[in-house]
């Protein structure tokens, strides 16, 4: 499985236009977070990711279309994403 973190993304606020550093230090201020799901079975649907990253945090969003092999999720807040990616290993 492949994950992703977008701190910020969609998170209820539209996006500002200009520059790209402005743009970056407003997503670290936005309380939710956003992580890519790749490399998804093609039977898995919504209520598999609920169940497997609900135990991380509480999550406001998950979108995940079966066979397409990717999924969002999104956590209410940072903790969440920090809990999720505690378990994860790093090369």
């Amino acid at each position: 499985m492949l994950l992703s973190h977008a701190a910020g993304a969609n998170c209820g606020r539209e996006p500002q236009r200009g520059a790209a550093d402005a743009s970056f230090s407003r997503s670290l201020e936005l309380p939710c977070s956003k992580v890519f799901v790749g490399g998804l079975s093609s039977e898995t649907e919504e209520r598999d990711l609920t169940q497997y990253f609900g135990a991380h945090g509480d999550l406001i969003d998950v979108y995940c279309k079966p066979g397409r092999g990717f999924g969002f999720v999104t956590f209410r807040d940072r903790a969440g994403t920090r809990s999720l990616l505690r378990g994860c290993v790093r090369v």
